[in-house]
């Protein structure tokens, strides 16, 4: 079998762990890689394929698609669902997906269902129900196949020696970007930094904006006992990954309608603590995990523990050749 890669540059290293798999898919038979000749099946980018009309017109071109949009729902543009239940699209993998299907179908806030969650106020925004409704089948071929806990990008983190929780002297970190093209996420971000300036008798660091290099963040990380982490494009977000490498306590809004390959982070109480999305038990949840810190630091280090034994390339190398091979 032979799987050839399409997907721009600038994606492309959200496959380094599947790349990283390459022998061991050649082993079973697999060719996989971004300068296959004659493939079999084509592993390409949504937005490419809606816009080349070759492929359009090739309808018998057995594709698995790639859609890049890091939030659970799948696309929720009519074209993009339609092309889901052509015969010639085998998958459509992405990097989380909802642990309950049928909730792509579910009225939205700008293709995202989280931004539901925090659509409360004076000024709300109103959900829109879906074009296309996707079948039991269709939606069956949306897979979570990206280990996103498995990237380069951590490398540099995991070589670090982090301090136990109760010796790190930050007793709070956020730091993330303030504005988005939906303002209900700048609201939900701007109440976050709010209530973190308002904490007393903690040491409480905020940065607003891109002002930590990747380096300079994770080192504040080992830092700090707790990390907050709010909801952005979508639900999940590579910090929550890098708190728990840290062997922060993670704080995070409700996200337990998400998961993804090979570690569920946000399997309710199992790796966050959880918090209201829009922020009202905040301090409480904050002031509990610091002053039940021996219990706070054991569920820490659980989830670091966890989090780096489920980097495992041999059984991803595995689940790879079953999923490619059902084709």
């Amino acid at each position: 079998m032979k799987i050839k890669i399409e997907v721009e540059e600038k994606y492309l290293h959200r496959f380094y762990a599947m790349l990283k798999c390459t022998d061991a898919l050649a082993a079973e038979g697999i060719e996989l890689g971004v300068d296959v000749e004659n493939p079999d099946i084509l592993f390409i980018q949504e937005g490419k394929v809606r816009h080349a009309t070759a492929l359009k017109a090739n309808s018998r071109q057995p594709l698995i698609i790639y859609e890049r949009i890091g939030c659970a729902p799948v696309n929720t543009n009519a074209d993009a669902r339609r092309m889901m239940a052509q015969d010639n699209v085998l998958a459509w993998t992405k990097e989380t997906n909802f642990r309950d299907l049928q909730l792509n179908n579910e009225p939205m806030i700008d293709g995202r269902y989280h931004l539901r969650l925090i659509n409360h106020g004076e000024h709300r925004w109103n959900t829109k129900p879906q074009s296309q409704i996707l079948t039991s089948e269709t939606l069956d071929k949306i897979a979570a196949i990206f280990p996103i806990h498995m990237q380069e990008r951590y490398d540099y983190l995991k070589s670090l020696r982090s301090k136990t929780i109760r010796k790190r002297p930050i007793d709070v970190f956020y730091a993330g970007t303030m504005h988005y093209t939906n303002k209900l996420v700048d609201r939900h971000r701007s109440q976050l930094v709010s209530r973190l300036g308002k904490i007393q008798n903690r040491s409480v660091l905020i940065g607003l904006g891109n002002l930590f290099s990747r380096n300079d963040f994770h080192d504040t990380l080992v830092q700090s006992k707790i990390f907050v982490s709010p909801y952005g494009s979508g639900a999940y977000s590579w910090k929550d990954f890098e708190a728990l490498f840290a062997g922060c306590i993670l704080i995070k809004p409700k996200s337990d309608f998400v998961t993804q390959y090979g570690f569920d982070i946000y399997k309710a109480g199992e790796y966050c603590v959880e918090c209201d999305p829009e922020w009202s038990d905040l301090e409480e949840v904050i002031e509990y995990s610091l002053t039940n810190l021996d219990a706070a630091s054991e569920f820490a280090f659980e989830a670091q523990k966890d989090i780096m034994t489920a980097c495992n390339f041999e059984k991803y190398s595995a689940d790879l050749v079953r999923f490619f091979k059902q084709f």
